[in-house]
This record gives structure tokens, sequence and C-alpha cells, in this order.
């Protein structure tokens, strides 16, 4: 007969298997994690050079300001837009709403860098305020409905900081979440804006297209400081609005038929001619940039 396994062997052998099946399983979540994750926290090394620029000064969004003391006198003003919002969809319910964050709540977690603290409660009922005061918030800048009914989020002070708070990369929500929501009131929403009277944004008159806009569009319009000539249409699906502002901000390839051949750099700075007269050959690549000022942008090649 052959030699029995001792118990420790028998241990040893049982936490072998199961922390290979442990392994397996943490493997596959994090392949899937891995694939949605996009919002991060500025690293210590950069957030330390100035901790202001990279934190929110009025409106959180999301986790990882959550808990700012200096920002709670904005959590009214949340509650009061998203009333509004379920107000102007009477059709629409909180459960339902719940219903299908519940669905996306592994999705929305895996979204952001590390463990979120909040228990499933907490963080839904966080991202359900927070998604639904956006949807609002942007409806009313599209509309005008922030100038016939004015609130403090009116006051351009004000709302340049909020839209600079929407920007930082610590303080997003996946826009897949927030385009969710507002596709799902779209099929029966009613247009109840009365009328946008802006004329520096080309808005006179009635607005009558709420319903045929996507989310992507109200974005568009929200950020269009920011937007060089680009039109929604024309990109895939951001990962949220600083990824959308990173898009804004790329860089478009003049086409060949604007290049003139003939366009030649007469004097170069000091340090590039001393570099000429070393060997260093200059050549042209040229770019649009986001004014719309044609750049010659000029990689470095050594004449050997």
């Amino acid at each position: 007969m052959g030699e029995q396994p001792n118990s420790s062997q028998t241990q040893s052998q049982y936490l072998e298997t199961e922390m290979v099946g442990m392994r397996q399983e943490v493997d596959l979540e994090m392949s899937e994690l891995d694939d949605e994750q996009c919002i991060y926290r500025v690293p210590q090394k950069i957030r330390q050079v100035n901790p202001k620029a990279h934190t929110p000064l009025v409106v959180s969004i999301g986790p990882f300001h959550y808990n700012d003391s200096t920002l709670k006198p904005m959590e009214e003003v949340k509650l009061k837009y998203l009333r509004r919002f379920l107000n102007r969809n009477k059709h629409l319910s909180i459960s339902s709403l719940f219903a299908r964050l519940i669905e996306k709540e592994k999705l929305i977690r895996s979204c952001y860098a590390g463990p979120i603290a909040y228990n499933s409660n907490d963080f839904l009922r966080m991202i359900l305020v927070y998604a639904c005061f956006i949807i609002e918030h942007f409806l009313r800048i599209y509309t005008g409905l922030d100038f016939t009914e004015r609130d403090l989020l009116s006051e351009l002070p004000v709302l340049n900081n909020v839209i600079q708070d929407l920007t930082l990369l610590e303080n997003q929500l996946p826009f897949l979440v927030l385009e969710d929501i507002f596709n799902f009131v779209k099929p029966s929403r009613n247009v109840e804006f009365p009328c946008k009277d802006d004329k520096d944004k080309d808005f006179d008159g009635p607005v009558t297209d709420v319903g045929s806009l996507s989310f992507l569009d109200i974005t568009f319009f929200y950020f269009l400081n920011y937007k060089r000539d680009i039109k929604s249409d024309q990109i895939d699906r951001p990962k949220h609005f600083t990824d959308l502002l990173r898009t804004f901000m790329q860089p478009s390839p003049i086409p060949r038929h604007k290049l003139n051949p003939s366009s030649r750099i007469k004097h170069l700075p000091s340090a590039a001619s001393q570099l000429s007269e070393v060997g260093v050959v200059f050549k042209y690549l040229f770019y649009e940039l986001l004014t719309g000022v044609d750049l010659a942008m000029m990689p470095l090649e050594k004449n050997l």
C-alpha cells in the first residue's frame, strides 16, 4: 500500500487548491476591471505641488471628494435639482432609476481606480443624485432656463467654478451613466423649457429640439469655451468630461491640399541655428492647433 498523506500534507494541498482558485477569480475580475478603469486620483507627487489645482472648489460629483466638508453647501442644491428633474419627468420614479443603477453598479465601480469604501446603498444614492443634478444643470444651461429661473448656479462666478470643477480628473462620473439616464427619460420627455434669449450663443426663441438631442450634444454646448471645430457625431463616446476635453485639445493634422510646399522657416532661433551647424536637419510636420493656428512642429534628425 502506498504511503498515506498526513494531516499537514492534506491541509497544504487544500490551501494550494484554494489559492489557485482565488487567484483565477482575482485575475478574471482584474482583467474585467482594467478594461473600464478610467477615473483616477492624481498622484501625490503631482498633487502636493498645487493641491487646489486638483480639488473641486464648489461641487463634487464623484466618490473621491464625497465627504469634503467645504463642498457640503452644494449638496442641498443638488437635491433641489433632483426634485426639478423628477418633476419635469413625472413618469419617472426613484425606484425605476435605482433599478437601472443596480444593474450597472459593478461596472460603475470598476470605472474608478482603487476600491470605493461606500456600501451599495450609499454609493448608488450618491451616483443617482449627482447624475440627475448634472443632467438638469446641463439642460438648464442649454435651454436658457438658468436665465429665466435664476438660482445660485446662474451667477457667473459660481457657474465658472462649477465648470472648472467638472473638468477635474478626480471629480468625474462615468459618461455612460449620465447618457443612460438621459436616454431612459428621453422617449417621453416633454418640452417644458420656455425659451432661450441669449444672442451671444445664437439661441433666440422657444427650445423645441430637447427631445431630439443626445446627452453628448448638450455636453458639447456646456463646454462651448473648450470646444474646437468638431461635432459630436465625429467622436466616440467619451469616458467622462475630462476625457472629452482631452479630445478637444488633440491637434488635427492639416489636410495635404492645404500644405504649401514653398513654406520655409527663414530665421531659426539661435539654439536651432547651432544645431543646424552640427548637422541636425529640421523636417516639417504641420498641425492645426485648438486655436486654428497652423504650427510647424519640427522633429530633429542628425545628418550623419
